[in-house]
């Protein structure tokens, strides 16, 4: 039964915080690098999808963040391995299957199962990176 509460209120708080970020995106006066903030921690904390997808929206067009492509991509895996299925930026299909494999090269399927998006998916682009420069 615990379990069942501290999930609800898990749920109810990262809830709250990617609800928040909605309202200070879409006040008047565009409080954006407030609403990033809101859609950060819920990242963070919770694994948010939806949060990670607006914030790959945010960086992709530079909006109350600097516009950074690779953080937008970043985001919208871990939109995508939360289970986002109307994603505001798209994961190309190449990367798709570059993550994917190199998720499998560095992790066994026990571990990717265990680590949260929010920390595999940095962990797996920053190999990617290295990789390929």
């Amino acid at each position: 039964m615990r379990e069942r509460v501290t999930a609800m209120l898990s749920t109810t708080a990262s809830d709250q915080l990617y609800y928040d970020g909605q309202r200070l995106f879409h006040e008047p006066n565009s409080r954006h690098a407030c609403a990033a903030k809101h859609f950060q921690q819920a990242v963070e904390e919770f694994s948010h999808g939806q949060a990670a997808n607006m914030l790959a929206y945010m960086h992709q067009n530079g909006m109350g963040v600097k516009r950074n492509i690779d953080l937008s991509n970043e985001y919208a895996l871990i939109a995508m391995i939360a289970g986002v299925h109307t994603p505001t930026v798209p994961v190309h299909p190449l990367l798709k299957i570059i993550f994917e494999a190199a998720t499998h090269k560095l992790f066994s399927d026990d571990e990717i199962k265990t680590i949260p998006p929010q920390i595999l998916v940095p962990k797996v682009m920053c190999e990617i990176r290295r990789v390929t420069r």
